[in-house]
């Protein structure tokens, strides 16, 4: 996690899995949600380094409450990753 100006955080997430190692990088894409928020600039790529897949993505808050955050790699409408979540207070 780090920062981008007031109220915007980038959040950086590895995911590793025997079903994300052989995974066309055409056909991934993440998938990020939460309430109260906006999510903005959301990559994923391949990360060698662990064999798995990076998942970003920047979050723009207004309002001084918790944020409940749930981020996953998805293949078309099939998940292929584990639900990440996390409840973050800015």
């Amino acid at each position: 996690m780090g920062t981008r100006g007031e109220g915007t955080k980038i959040f950086v997430l590895d995911l590793i899995g025997d079903r994300l190692k052989s995974i066309d990088p055409n056909s991934i894409r993440g998938n990020v949600s939460a309430e109260k928020a906006e999510i903005r600039n959301v990559v994923t790529q391949p990360n060698p380094a662990i064999g798995g897949w990076r998942l970003s993505f920047e979050l723009s808050v207004k309002e001084k409450t918790p944020v409940e955050l749930r981020a996953s790699l998805m293949q078309g409408n099939e998940a292929i990753s584990e639900v990440w979540v996390y409840r973050w207070t800015p």
